[in-house]
């Protein structure tokens, strides 16, 4: 009995020494503490080497990117003050001069947004096929045989012809007129030519009939031909999950050519309101965040919703008037928010 008890004390005593003895490795950036590993690398922060930990007191104090930036600039790191508030980022107010903290506050603008689609000269045989069935049936319906629905066969070639992205309110302009019709398949006609536009399935809401849309291509350098959206697809490619608008623009030579690819742009009002520049908006991957200085030293990152813009402008809510919002240098704050502030992203 005493030697089964002392069996089991030894098996005990080595499974201790065997699970102390296997402890993994800590690695860690030597000027970023809150990042540490279980093997050898570099820094994803800094890209400094990882340094091994060797026991609990060899892991030093690290350094924030700010105070690394600073041991860049040859500069020793300042003390920084408490920071009371766990949703804000306190830098001293003489390491922003030094970063280059720079603010702005939001200003009441109206912007206007660009759209650039890839296009190309309409050559849409399968549409003009179907369309012409429609044309016909239409035409027939009256005469009929009876038992034999005209309306019948004339509504399912209507519903072919929707499948294939013409929407009701364009379809009667195409059946009715024979210079439409034909641009399907000879891409000008009439001096107008037929342009189908791609657009994601995400902007779709932002075009309607009747908006401008301006033409170019390689081949005709810094000339533009000006038309209209005349009709908005129904169906939207399971592929390329975009649908396909028509726009009907001026072409007197006809020098636009069928299946020739352009780029079309249409200008969109944004509307008004508070807007920044893009340089402050920062998407952490859940949401988009701006920094506001709330006092000489305290920065707080809040989720903010862009509603339009163009590339330089956008116009966002979240924000209000004199607020003072972190333009440059924000980049750093960025940073530092993803390593003191939990849930950030």
């Amino acid at each position: 009995m005493k030697i089964a008890v002392r069996l089991i004390a030894l098996v005990v005593a080595v499974s201790i020494f065997s699970c102390a003895k296997k402890a993994p490795e800590v690695w860690y950036c030597p000027m970023h503490k809150d990042y540490q590993t279980d093997h050898p690398g570099d820094c994803p922060i800094c890209g400094m080497h990882l340094v091994k930990k060797e026991s609990a007191t060899d892991l030093p104090k690290a350094n924030s990117p700010l105070e690394h930036s600073q041991h860049a600039a040859g500069n020793p790191p300042e003390k920084e003050p408490t920071n009371s508030n766990a949703h804000t980022i306190t830098i001293a107010p003489d390491r922003q001069a030094m970063l280059g903290v720079a603010t702005t506050e939001p200003k009441l603008r109206h912007l206007a947004l660009q759209l650039r689609l890839p296009a190309q000269v309409a050559y849409e045989t399968e549409l003009y096929t179907a369309l012409v069935e429609y044309r016909q049936l239409m035409l027939q319906s009256a005469t009929m045989p009876e038992g034999i629905s005209g309306a019948h066969l004339a509504a399912s070639a209507r519903l072919r012809v929707e499948q294939l992205g013409m929407g009701a309110g364009e379809l009667g302009d195409f059946a009715r007129s024979e210079n439409q019709l034909t641009r399907l398949i000879t891409g000008t006609r009439a001096g107008q030519a037929l342009v189908t536009l791609q657009i994601a399935e995400s902007e779709i809401a932002l075009v309607r009939k009747g908006q401008r849309v301006a033409v170019s291509g390689a081949a005709f350098g810094e000339k533009k031909f000006s038309g209209r959206i005349t009709g908005i697809g129904t169906l939207v490619d399971a592929k390329r999950r975009t649908f396909s608008v028509r726009a009907l623009v001026g072409d007197a030579k006809s020098e636009l050519r069928a299946q020739m690819f352009v780029t079309a742009e249409i200008q969109l009002d944004a509307g008004r309101g508070l807007s920044l520049p893009r340089s402050a908006i920062f998407n952490t991957g859940l949401r988009q965040v701006v920094f506001v200085k709330k006092s000489a030293s305290e920065f707080e990152p809040r989720a903010v919703k862009i509603l339009g813009g163009n590339d330089e402008y956008a116009i966002v809510s979240g924000i209000a008037e004199g607020d003072a919002i972190v333009v440059s240098s924000a980049f750093l704050l960025d940073s530092e928010a993803r390593l003191k502030i939990d849930g950030y992203r």
